[in-house]
């Protein structure tokens, strides 16, 4: 026990060193917890820890997982990013199979090599597009719908590659034991999560307990059947993963994640070794096909299936590291020496290194991409095909963004017989513009081809409803003579868009909120039939926005 401790505090020690130091010179936070353990790993004499630690680590992180999971969202971007990631886990699986076996591995091993080089990792790419996934971008939903795929065919893997023998009966009744726990979890969210939480009575600190509670129960059954934790954690997601009492959990255990996310980092740095010859081949080979072949595969087929070259781009680049579940699968292979330990080192090398690199091509994807563009890189100047215009455009107006504003604003022009043309980056929104059949253009507005379909040039007036500054920004350089309205949520920036050339007005919520405020006061006040009004118009806007969604 004393052990644990001792090994925890130096790894927090190094990891807060480290993280410091990076937030203040502009580093992510990855890149600084693995240098926190290759550092604190020199001091760590007892290996099994690690391992320890490391699994606790995913399997909290696999729960946090299961606990987002929503089947709906499968559907929102399925067709496309299910065709995405078949076709890359098929081709980039095959060709890491050919290329272990080639490498002189056993099938079983280039398996393992197959797996690792075709499955991206859920934590790194969903952690560093938190932000783009909570705004509903497009890169951000089909990067998430692809992660869970992926993860979905890991947790397969995982339950039938830790069979303790691999004939026919073996096999069947793992595979059989794996869907039972998960067939569990889901019945427990269908018919039991409700009363439960109702049980706890609004109280987020007996909640959380609750779910801990589930997620220990589904571990201890997962491991008693011999099943990796991993499937009883994920299962134990699943589980609790009901609407909106998981975001209650969510919020209670969000400090939790980032105490398991610095873990699991930091014992990834410190499991590393100085590899042999062999090794670092297998690890070029591996890094190779993962920060090269398969985002450029990736960003191919998603060109082919109508996204712009910028959206593809974002996407690919975000699916460009391991999957932290393989490392789990490597990890629990070696420790009962069911792999050879020249694989073992060359995962969690090439690991390591595709999620640092991973964690800055992410970061800088919008120079990336400009750089690639400029030189003239396939796939950089492709215009999305996901469009409907039903004549040509000119003195129209362009309304970047469909939610609560935008589908009001629609509202108002097509009543108004105004022409108009929606930017919109949302598939959900995408389904509801075609069924008003208003012209649309689906794509992402920091995409030039977008704005050259939208007739910029010819529009009289532009209107842009997401509250993002790159976004605003962006409007506000488009070299034309069309009025702009813009949204900033911050004061100072939104008087720096009203200096720009055309910006009229900048919409900023806070301060439209109390103007609003105000001018309801004044009407209550001086009206006595103003609140029945007021009430009366607000119940009809709130019930015409849950009916469209």
């Amino acid at each position: 026990m004393v052990d644990i401790i001792n090994t925890l505090t130096l790894i927090f020690v190094a990891s807060s060193l480290t993280l410091f130091i990076a937030k203040r010179t502009g580093h992510p936070a990855i890149p600084a917890y693995i240098i926190a353990g290759i550092m604190s790993g020199y001091f760590i004499t007892e290996q099994e820890q690690l391992f320890t630690l490391v699994q606790l680590g995913i399997a909290f992180l696999v729960f946090l997982f299961g606990l987002k999971f929503d089947p709906e969202k499968i559907r929102d971007v399925a067709v496309d990013s299910h065709i995405a990631v078949l076709i890359q886990v098929v081709v980039i699986g095959l060709v890491g199979l050919l290329s272990g076996l080639i490498m002189g591995l056993d099938i079983f091993h280039a398996t393992i090599f197959a797996l690792a080089a075709a499955l991206s990792s859920s934590l790194v790419g969903i952690e560093l597009l938190e932000k783009e996934i909570d705004f509903k971008l497009i890169h951000g939903r089909l990067t998430e719908s692809m992660n869970l795929v992926q993860d979905l065919i890991a947790i397969l893997a995982i339950i039938i590659l830790s069979s303790t023998a691999f004939d026919v009966s073996t096999v069947s009744t793992t595979l059989f034991y794996g869907a039972s726990i998960l067939l569990a979890g889901f019945l427990v969210r269908r018919y039991l999560m409700e009363f439960i939480a109702s049980q706890a009575e609004s109280s987020n600190e007996l909640l959380m307990l609750i779910s801990i509670t589930i997620l220990t129960g589904f571990i201890a059954v997962s491991e008693y059947l011999g099943l990796s934790m991993i499937v009883g954690s994920f299962a134990a997601g699943v589980a609790v993963a009901r609407y909106p009492y998981n975001l209650e959990i969510l919020d209670a255990i969000s400090s939790l994640k980032d105490f398991f996310s610095a873990i699991f980092f930091v014992t990834l740095g410190a499991l590393l070794t100085l590899p042999n010859l062999n090794v670092l081949f297998l690890t070029l080979l591996l890094v190779f096909l993962t920060i090269f072949i398969q985002p450029y595969l990736t960003s191919v087929i998603l060109t082919y299936l109508g996204y712009d070259s910028r959206t593809s781009f974002a996407t690919a680049t975000s699916t460009d590291q391991i999957s932290e579940l393989v490392l789990i699968l490597v990890i629990q292979l070696y420790l009962v020496g069911s792999i050879i330990s020249e694989l073992y080192q060359a995962v969690i090398l090439a690991a390591t290194i595709t999620m640092v690199t991973s964690s800055y091509t992410t970061q800088h994807e919008q120079e990336l991409f400009t750089r690639l563009k400029k030189y003239n890189f396939p796939l950089t100047d492709t215009s999305s095909q996901k469009i409907s215009i039903k004549e040509r455009l000119e003195d129209h107006t362009i309304l970047l963004g469909y939610d609560i504003q935008g589908k009001k604003i629609a509202r108002l022009l097509d009543k108004e017989d105004e022409p108009f043309i929606i930017l919109e980056n949302d598939p959900e929104k995408i389904d509801e513009i075609k069924k008003k059949k208003y012209n649309y253009i689906y794509g992402n507005a920091f995409q030039e081809e977008i704005w050259t379909q939208a007739e910029y040039e010819r529009a009289k007036l532009i209107i842009s409803t997401p509250p993002f500054s790159k976004v605003s920004q962006k409007v506000a350089e488009l070299e034309t003579d069309a009025d702009k309205i813009l949204t900033e949520q911050e004061l100072d920036k939104a008087r720096e868009l009203l200096q720009k050339k055309d910006v009229i007005y900048v919409n900023v919520p806070e301060v439209a909120a109390v103007d609003q405020i105000t001018e309801h006061l004044i009407g209550t006040l001086n009206d006595v039939n103003y609140k029945e009004k007021l009430r009366r118009k607000y119940m009809l806007d709130i019930r015409n926005y849950l009916e469209s969604n």
